[in-house]
């Protein structure tokens, strides 16, 4: 603990604090703190996988998000971020298993259903990743990123009239879109 503190919640707000800085390894080096004093703080690897993932350092990233759902393996927003690491990382395939484990975990957990999306987006199943977007809408009618990837996919489906009219209700809900 180069540090100096002794205290887990002290540290890891530190490294919450350089996070939000965007000085990673400085925020790393805290989370590393927080887990050397209290080695089952998942939010501590949680977050220092986050910080991981900023720094584009995958291995790192997933390891850390596989140690923060041994820990808490309850929790649907571990397996979105694992899945979203996965999907930088061109998993494509990890990545929808992880988002399908986040949605089993929580079914009205829009970020990984969202997330799912836009893998089918990235991998040209548009008509599937619809049926994402509607289904987070469903849960989150204001939430103008599923309506902006709505517009993506009716785009590269050449239904520039659809395209348009989500992506109007985007710009609607969030005016800075």
């Amino acid at each position: 603990s180069s540090l100096g503190y002794k205290d887990v919640n002290l540290s890891y707000f530190m490294g919450v604090m350089k996070f939000k800085e965007e000085k990673y390894t400085e925020a790393i080096d805290y989370f590393t703190t927080a887990i050397s004093i209290d080695s089952k703080h998942f939010f501590s690897y949680n977050d220092r996988a986050s910080a991981y993932r900023m720094m584009e350092s995958y291995d790192n990233s997933i390891a850390d998000y596989n140690k923060a759902i041994e820990l808490n393996g309850d929790m649907a927003m571990l397996y979105n971020n694992l899945g979203s690491v996965k999907r930088l990382n061109k998993d494509y395939e990890g990545a929808l298993v992880e988002y399908d484990k986040a949605i089993k975990k929580d079914g009205n957990y829009h970020y990984a259903i969202n997330n799912k999306g836009i893998v089918l987006y990235e991998t040209g199943k548009y008509e599937e990743a619809i049926e994402c977007f509607n289904q987070v809408l469903k849960i989150n009618k204001d939430y103008a990123y599923a309506f902006n990837n709505m517009g993506l996919c009716y785009y590269k489906m050449k239904d520039y009239k659809s395209a348009t009219d989500a992506f109007s209700k985007a710009i609607f809900i969030d005016p800075n879109y």
